[in-house]
């Protein structure tokens, strides 16, 4: 029968041992006998005490919230309910067929969330399941069968793993950490390898490894990081060398090394950076030499052509080497006395380029004089229209118009290279005008028109030029004027005339001054001067004006018919 009992009634009737006190049977109103009720267990439900095998709570709305049963089928074993306003089951401990607790949570749908069990057949091997909302399992916390240590397991939606933090078979004492992809392929994975060294793995879409942060077996204590293809195959390794320099490693499709940066085995701690072909054989070295920065590139032959470093004895100024192709220098700039120097000595070259590509300076030479210098300057097309070069050991240089052809050369006279030449070129290319020295050592200056020229002394926007007398010689003239007395007359050339004067074919014209003259002769002439007599035997005394021309000494052969342009020097040939 069931009483209504107070809770302080129901404390005193049922003892520590979940039976009634026979104490308190005086509050109970029964129709048995008081030994019947005391081999019997009680349980109270909604603050009743009922004499039944279970317990249970009654909530308000009269239905079970708690029950402690005994398992259907297993009464031996317990069983602990926890239920919902509608009485349907929210939570249970228990005790499974195995003898294990176990306890599942269920969430407002009913579906199991959460359950602290162990594996089939493992009741000593605890396991935690977290479970979405169809009851599939999203996470597992669990003792591994084999080796006892701990598993943590992540699920993804797909129902496969998608993160594990375990161990790998047999090596329950090494931890692992792996990541899957949505097939529950391992895509990334962090461990204690075998040799007791931690590991980092990760793997391409393939399933190929694309890196690995680990070491090698032999130096167990040295870092490598490795790079992978998408054939598995390194490309990049970073690495520790047996002397313990660092290193890392860049390879080509081909396997071979075409990167390497690391110290030298024989200067360990200092860097170097080295670029290789496909066939494994250095091209490009960046390092240090005398404690100073270094950059060498290699020819195809193995032997440098272009150095950029310093002197072995000044390892704080720099030097750029070019050299040729059997590793010679040709060609440097660096630093001397402090001030810059270039040197293309041997053949070297050196090229500027305009933004458009085109090349605007060039410091080379010739094809035809590989070892004489010469600069060019080009124009926006890449064509040289000014250069400076050596012909015949001699400077030279040169300025061409937009057409192509010379308009100015200042150099040497052709077979002369001694004797100085400027030449003034028309349209056409043709010269026009000049300086030179010719082979004997005179100075010529020849054009169209020779002129001087002045400013205007009484308009200051005009000019006044006055155009040189032509002849067939090479002539030069004194003039002056002179007295006749008594009929005579001597003239005494300046000390100047009488140096550069020749005396053959020398010329005197005289011009009296006096309308009374019987008129004058040139009785004699010499580089002295000469003398002058009246005609008729005259004895006039008045002045007279004269004028002397003569060829200049040492110019008495003046070639007046010669050949076309005998002085203009041929270009050589560029490359």
């Amino acid at each position: 029968t069931n009483t209504q009992l107070s809770e302080a009634e129901v404390d005193a009737f049922v003892g520590d041992n979940g039976y009634a006190q026979s104490s308190s049977l005086s509050v109970v109103a029964t129709g048995g006998g008081y030994g019947d009720l005391l081999d019997e267990p009680w349980s109270v439900s909604g603050g009743e005490l009922n004499h039944t095998g279970n317990v249970q709570a009654l909530g308000p709305n009269g239905l079970v919230n708690v029950g402690l049963y005994g398992r259907s089928g297993a009464p031996d074993l317990g069983y602990l309910g926890v239920a919902n306003a509608s009485g349907e089951s929210r939570a249970a401990v228990l005790v499974n067929d195995e003898g294990a607790g176990s306890i599942n949570v269920a969430g407002a749908n009913g579906a199991s969330n959460v359950l602290l069990n162990h594996y089939d057949g493992y009741p000593d091997h605890g396991v935690v399941l977290v479970r979405g909302p169809a009851g599939e399992t999203a996470a597992s916390f669990s003792a591994n069968t084999s080796s006892g240590a701990g598993n943590l397991h992540q699920y993804g939606a797909n129902g496969n793993k998608n993160a594990s933090l375990w161990h790998h078979d047999g090596e329950g004492d090494r931890g692992l950490l792996q990541l899957f992809d949505p097939d529950e392929d391992v895509a990334a994975q962090l461990n204690v390898t075998s040799n007791d060294h931690g590991n980092l793995h990760l793997s391409g879409a393939n399933g190929s490894s694309n890196v690995l942060l680990s070491s090698y077996d032999t130096t167990p204590d040295d870092g490598a990081l490795l790079l992978y293809d998408d054939t598995d195959a390194v490309r990049v390794r970073l690495d520790t060398l047996s002397d313990n320099r660092g290193a890392m490693r860049v390879y080509g499709p081909n396997g071979n090394t075409n990167v390497g940066i690391w110290g030298y085995e024989s200067s360990p701690n200092s860097g170097a950076i080295q670029l290789y072909n496909e066939s494994e054989e250095t091209r490009v070295r960046l390092d240090q030499v005398n404690g100073a920065g270094r950059l060498t590139l290699y020819g195809t032959n193995g032997n440098n052509n272009v150095s950029l470093t310093s002197y072995s004895t000044q390892p704080d100024k720099g030097v750029l080497q070019l050299h040729n192709e059997g590793g010679d220098v040709r060609a440097y700039l660096d630093i001397t006395n402090d001030g810059g120097r270039l040197d293309l000595s041997g053949g070297g070259r050196m090229y500027v380029k305009g933004p458009n590509g085109n090349t605007n300076v060039s410091l080379s030479n010739w094809s035809t004089a590989t070892n004489d210098g010469l600069v060019q300057v080009h124009n926006s097309d890449g064509n040289y229209r000014a250069w400076m070069d050596i012909s015949d050991g001699a400077g030279r240089f040169a300025t061409y118009g937009p057409n192509g052809n010379w308009n100015v050369l200042v150099g040497r006279k052709s077979g002369y290279p001694d004797h100085g030449i400027v030449m003034v070129y028309n349209t056409s290319g043709s010269p026009e005008a000049g300086m030179q020295v010719d082979q004997n050592g005179n100075g010529y200056v020849w054009g169209d028109v020779k002129s001087f020229r002045m400013e205007h002394p009484e308009n200051p926007e005009q000019e006044i030029w006055y155009a040189a007398v032509e002849g067939p010689e090479a002539a030069a003239y004194v003039r002056g004027t002179a007295h006749l007395e008594d009929g005579e007359a001597w003239v005494e050339f300046p000390k100047h005339f009488q140096l550069v004067a020749a005396e053959e074919g020398m010329t005197v014209t005289l011009t009296p001054l006096s309308a009374d003259s019987e008129g004058l002769a040139v009785v004699d002439r010499g580089l002295a001067g000469f003398s002058v007599r009246e005609l008729r035997r005259g004895t006039g005394s008045y002045a007279f004006d004269w004028e002397v021309k003569a060829v200049r000494a040492g110019f008495e052969d003046f070639q007046v018919i010669r050949p076309a342009m005998e002085s203009a020097p041929a270009m050589p040939q560029a490359d």
